[in-house]
């Protein structure tokens, strides 16, 4: 499952668009605090982040480090990056990190195994 974290307008256009790339559930939450609350209860293989909430709020982003577990962060502007390029982003760092990710054509992990 993914966690993306934005205020954008067309979230859920986003959101659709990385559960198609990833074929993976994905949870929006508008706010940093939305997104701790999800943290805590759900294990996550990545979050996204939107950069303007982390110039925002830097101090509440802290938090969202705190919980973030084994999930892979990727850090994306959206104010100037299309959904394309949120979900290159969004594979290229798993790609590195492929032990949390569990996608068409990757190595399954723990997270996989579980679900």
């Amino acid at each position: 499952m993914i966690l993306l974290i934005t205020s954008l307008a067309k979230v859920q256009d986003c959101a659709k668009a990385l559960q198609e790339v990833t074929a993976e559930d994905v949870q929006v939450a508008a706010t940093v605090r939305e997104a701790v609350t999800q943290l805590e209860a759900h294990e996550f293989s990545a979050v996204v982040l939107d950069q303007l909430l982390l110039d925002a709020e830097p101090d509440d982003v802290e938090t969202v480090f705190k919980h973030i577990g084994a999930a892979v962060p990727v850090y994306s502007n959206f104010a100037i990056s299309g959904i394309e390029r949120v979900s290159r982003e969004l594979r290229s760092a798993c790609i590195g990190a492929s032990e949390n990710c569990c996608w068409p054509g990757m190595r399954p992990n723990r997270i996989c195994a579980a679900s």
